[in-house]
């Protein structure tokens, strides 16, 4: 009896053993996984702080320009999405600079160059002005040169508006609203042939994504891919704020219908 209780005790006090040492290794698992990523945001954190603010574009003077070791991160890193807004506002060198734009046209498109180069799946973004005082055909067609060369997903696109107490307001030259308008309609129309064309290279994927909200349309949930995409598909409310994988089906420009994929 006594040798038996002993036995059992043994075996008990192994199992305790074994038990914490499970629960050890569990843990130091987890705490070097929290010690990498911590690595990986001081380093993140370190590309943002060498970010230089004199150079590449910009959409006010609070924007950030991108420093070669912060589009090196993103090119490793599984944490940042490869998603990036790179508001270019003209495309003319002569246009930016009476904006008071640090940047050219060809520095842009090089960013845009270096850029893919790091990160070959990127999907790009940006926001242009039409009808700035003084624009000319000419400097229009540098835009729609721009457009055409940086394959953007999307753009957002804006007539140019008078602002009482800015310098442009007070710049003779006003382009008159019929010409602005027929402009934005032609950059429009290719922005949108472009975005199609750009966007569509994932129909047919599955992708994760993350489920934002519930649509008018009781029944259809949007979320966004990890290139910013938004993607409508059918779901339930248990869904929201979790990570799903949907077939991208339909492309319908900046945005497509899917359907969810059970794991």
């Amino acid at each position: 009896m006594e040798q038996r209780l002993e036995e059992n005790n043994i075996k008990n006090e192994n199992n305790r053993k074994k038990e914490y040492l499970r629960g050890y290794r569990s843990s130091r698992r987890r705490i070097n996984r929290i010690d990498d990523e911590i690595i990986e945001l001081k380093e993140l954190a370190a590309s943002v702080k060498a970010v230089d603010y004199s150079g590449m574009p910009h959409g006010s003077g609070n924007q950030k320009d991108l420093s070669d070791e912060l589009i090196e991160y993103m090119s490793k890193s599984r944490k940042v999405c490869h998603h990036l807004h790179l508001p270019m506002q003209s495309g003319s060198s002569r246009i930016l600079k009476i904006m008071n734009r640090h940047y050219d046209k060809e520095k842009y498109l090089g960013l845009v160059e270096k850029i893919r180069t790091a990160v070959p799946d990127i999907s790009l973004t940006t926001d242009i002005i039409v009808g700035f005082p003084g624009e000319t055909e000419e400097d229009f067609q540098e835009t729609l040169d721009v457009v055409e060369k940086s394959d953007f997903d999307t753009a957002f696109t804006f007539i140019y508006s008078k602002r009482s107490g800015t310098p442009a307001a007070k710049m003779e030259d006003q382009v008159p609203e019929d010409v602005v308008k027929d402009r934005f309609d032609r950059l429009l129309k290719l922005v949108q042939e472009k975005g199609r064309e750009v966007s569509s290279r994932f129909q047919g994927e599955v992708q994760e994504v993350l489920v934002e909200t519930e649509s008018k349309e009781k029944g259809i949930f949007t979320g966004r891919t990890q290139y910013n995409l938004l993607v409508h598909f059918p779901g339930t409310p248990d869904l929201l704020g979790k990570y799903v994988k949907v077939r991208l089906d339909t492309c319908k420009g900046f945005y497509y219908m899917g359907t969810r994929v059970e794991d």
